[in-house]
């Protein structure tokens, strides 16, 4: 069963974590970014964006440019 969810926004990611039947937000980052895309694995998230990839390493706590490379910033999908 999933315990944590990502909704990526036009301002934003927010994280929630299950708590019982419900769910409760745990962060918010990237305030005023499109995040056009989310991808989650082992507690690290990867939010693509209008301005690039970003890299969290906290669930969505703190977060870092990951862009390196990237010739085109706009990222409209992640797999």
């Amino acid at each position: 069963m999933n315990t944590h969810l990502c909704l990526a926004t036009g301002n934003g990611l927010f994280t929630f974590e299950r708590d019982g039947d419900d769910w409760r937000e745990i962060a918010a980052g990237l305030s005023g970014r499109n995040v056009t895309s989310v991808i989650a694995r082992e507690g690290v998230i990867l939010a693509g964006t209008t301005d690039g990839v970003f890299r969290s390493d906290d669930l969505g706590r703190t977060w870092r440019e990951a862009s390196a490379g990237l010739t085109i910033r706009h990222v409209r999908w992640m797999a």
